[in-house]
């Protein structure tokens, strides 16, 4: 007999576990939300929308007219390479 049930049990154990699991979640939810009082939880922007909210900020603030000459090359970082050839970017 017990070979037929464990069979059985087996064969419909997707019909039986889901709406077991809905149950059972549904039950714990209601219990969480009465233990936790059911206020809402604050939510804060990603840190991707801050980060955009910073650097449009921060783009506005500067004079983007006033830029600094190539010529000067300074956006090139100062690296052993550079120290090893004394005026390489001057021209």
């Amino acid at each position: 007999m017990w070979p037929i049930i464990l069979a059985g049990l087996r064969t419909y154990a997707p019909y039986i576990t889901l709406p077991a699991a809905v149950v059972i979640g549904a039950v714990g939810f209601g219990i969480e939300r009465s233990i936790r009082g059911g206020e809402q939880t604050n939510y804060r922007e990603s840190i991707r929308e801050e980060r955009d909210e910073r650097l449009l900020e921060m783009t506005t603030e500067e004079d983007c007219t006033q830029v600094e000459s190539l010529k000067q090359k300074s956006f090139i970082p100062r690296t052993i390479l550079d120290r090893t050839k004394p005026g390489r970017f001057e021209s």
